[in-house]
This record gives C-alpha cells, structure tokens and sequence, in this order.
C-alpha cells in the first residue's frame, strides 16, 4: 500500500480557505467559501496538490447548521473529513487571534 502525502495540500487549503472573503469585501455577495474554491479553481496547481481535495478543504472548513450542507464539514468522511477539520481548527485559531482579551480590555477601560 502506498501511503499519500496530503500536507503540502492540507497547508494549501488552510491559506486559502478565506480568500474569498477579499471579494465579500469588495461587495461581492456570496459566501466566501463559494468565492475562495472558484479563486481555486483557475489556479495552476503543482502536481503534487490534490485539486479535488484542496477544493473540498476551501469550501467545506465550516460546519455550521446555518450553512447549506453541500458548504458543511460534516457531508465529509473518512480521511476528507480529518483534513477538513484541521483546515477548520486552523481557521478557528486565526481568527481567536482577533479577538480582543480580557486584559486587552482592561486597559482600553483604565485609559
């Protein structure tokens, strides 16, 4: 059996993933995970990266019940489903980022 390397495609998909949202930004209204696997799939990609994967990985990094289910995590499985939800980890942890602590407000309240 021959094992596939998935990282360089993992590590693709958690960059691009919200790439979508600079035309959400522009005005463009559609959802950003729509946007980001069409900015995708005009790309030329080295062999090595899994297409198919790495648009699943863009589109799919939510799992929201807000979503429709072709956009949600959770319409994954096996393997696809684990490297979505590291894309989605990654995802959550960059945007924590932006989120201002409890320290952080403190000292915008004693200025």
């Amino acid at each position: 059996m021959v094992a596939i390397d998935y990282f360089d495609t993992v590590v693709l998909g958690g960059l691009l993933h919200d790439i979508g949202k600079l035309k959400q930004r522009a005005g463009v209204r559609e959802r950003h995970q729509v946007l980001s696997k069409r900015f995708v799939e005009v790309l030329q990609l080295p062999a090595e990266i899994h297409r198919e994967l790495l648009l699943e990985l863009v589109e799919r990094h939510h799992d929201r019940v807000d979503r429709p289910e072709s956009l949600r995590l959770s319409q994954l499985s096996g393997y696809r489903k684990k490297l979505a939800q590291i894309v989605a980890e990654a995802d959550h942890l960059s945007s924590g980022e932006r989120e201002p602590d409890a320290s952080e407000d403190a000292k915008r309240a004693a200025l």
